[in-house]
């Protein structure tokens, strides 16, 4: 864990000297917001010029580079190889609103050598959390195409036609899903009340062979990793997930509705038990039960985007303050527009 640290120390000093050699002085490093096995993420606060306002960005670098003695890793690795990937993918889903999306820096200071300074090459509701995750899910199989205009911006993604993307994200579990800023004037009206999410961390990206049964295949899988990044959030418990993979032995039958199939799910250990134990009571059942269709053991029976989506629309539509007011036999106000605004208010941003 010390050297853990102490790496972050170092590579944090290096990229501080980068910017601080920057002419137009448009970086300011606030410091390290997470780590992981290859990569380290920084905040930084960015100037375009000197007469725009400044804006926080997030720089991910390589886990090795800036660490003296592990500069000239072995292109064997593929750590560069993943860095440049991630900048494809982030391109290319540039125009996706739940995804993170890529800063363009003209003159930048990461791609210049400075004297003495090696170069790096360093190129609450839950149900809310699902309908956006699920969106991510959309964003890779259907890369919404650029917007028109003069100054066009991200926009909801959505299925039309047959899926083309193939883009399988291979890492989505709650740790690469940033919370973002209130959207005062989104036409949704969604993140008027809560902060978007965004998908982030593309470097495990990959692109499937481009032909309808892989991209309709890494659909599949997409599903299937939402499924886990979602039992984690609606149960509070970020290692649940860690042990669950494809595997018919370690499924369970359970039908997402009355009158529908029995299917396998290897997400069964968050619905009641055969003795009718329930582990999270708390969690809506419905919710509970749209989890294990992205779960289910065959890829082809999980649950397709469009499908989902008209679930959670109907779930979503129903479940108001009303809806908690009966249930919970209170006024709702747990439910409320003004206490999600105030949680997020003071758990998130106030923080």
């Amino acid at each position: 864990m010390q050297n853990n640290l102490e790496d972050v120390r170092l590579i944090q000093e290096r990229i501080t000297q980068y910017f601080e050699q920057d002419e137009e002085k448009r970086f300011e490093m606030v410091g390290a917001v997470a780590s992981g096995m290859f990569g380290i993420t920084w905040k930084l606060k960015y100037k375009e010029s000197a007469q725009s306002g400044s804006r926080y960005i997030i720089l991910k670098t390589d886990r090795n580079q800036g660490i003296p003695g592990q500069e000239d890793y072995s292109d064997e690795s593929g750590l560069e190889n993943m860095t440049l990937d991630e900048i494809k993918y982030l391109k290319a889903l540039q125009w996706a609103k739940h995804v993170i999306s890529g800063v363009e820096v003209k003159n930048d200071p990461l791609r210049r050598v400075f004297e003495g300074i090696p170069s790096h090459n360093m190129d609450i509701d839950t149900w809310l959390y699902m309908e956006w995750i699920e969106k991510m899910v959309i964003a890779m199989g259907w890369p919404p195409a650029k917007p028109d205009g003069d100054n066009p911006k991200p926009v909801i993604e959505e299925v039309s036609g047959m899926p083309h993307g193939g883009l399988i994200h291979h890492d989505m579990h709650e740790g690469n899903i940033m919370i973002g800023d209130l959207i005062p004037t989104d036409s949704g009206m969604e993140h008027t009340l809560t902060p978007i999410l965004y998908l982030i961390d593309l470097g495990c990206m990959r692109k499937v062979e481009d032909n309808l049964q892989q991209n309709v295949l890494a659909i599949h899988e997409n599903t299937f990793d939402m499924g886990l990044a979602m039992i984690g959030l609606i149960t509070q418990n970020e290692h649940l997930g860690e042990d669950i993979v494809v595997s018919a032995r370690d499924a369970r039958l359970f039908q997402l509705h009355n009158n529908g199939p029995r299917v396998l799910t290897n997400g069964h250990m968050i619905l009641p038990g055969p003795d009718g134990v329930d582990p999270y009571p708390w969690v809506d059942y419905h919710l509970r039960l749209l989890v294990c269709a992205c779960l289910a053991t065959q890829p082809h029976e999980r649950i397709g985007p469009h499908r989902l989506h008209n679930f959670l629309k109907h779930y979503i539509r129903e479940r108001d303050q009303q809806f908690y007011a009966t249930k919970y036999r209170n006024n709702g106000y747990s439910e409320s527009d003004e206490r999600i605004r105030w949680i997020f208010s003071e758990l998130v941003f106030n923080a």
